[in-house]
């Protein structure tokens, strides 16, 4: 691989790596969104208050999917370049993730 290709693996693997960083913000903000509409005395639809529940279970779930592939990339023995290529080349199909709450 090139060092081009190199790199721009490197930032796809580091954007997946740092996935599960990014639903727990996003579920913070939503949090802060409904308490501050509920401070300011707006109603708040039932679906926002959800949100960061279900942005916390997806959280986990891509936390949980991410530890599964870091162990088989140490497994392979690849690096997260080498690894982030097998995942593009060969995606998983994984089953369709169970819903939150479930």
């Amino acid at each position: 691989m090139t060092a081009a290709e190199r790199e721009l693996l490197l930032h796809r693997w580091a954007i997946r790596v740092n996935l599960p960083a990014d639903a727990a913000r996003a579920a913070q903000a939503s949090r802060h969104l409904v308490a501050s509409a509920r401070d300011a005395g707006l109603p708040v639809p039932a679906d926002v208050e959800r949100a960061a529940d279900t942005l916390d279970w997806c959280a986990r779930f891509i936390a949980d999917l991410l530890d599964h592939e870091l162990a088989e990339q140490d497994r392979l023995g690849l690096d997260p370049a080498a690894y982030q290529r097998r995942v593009e080349q060969h995606p998983a199909r994984p089953a369709e993730p169970p819903q939150p709450g479930q």
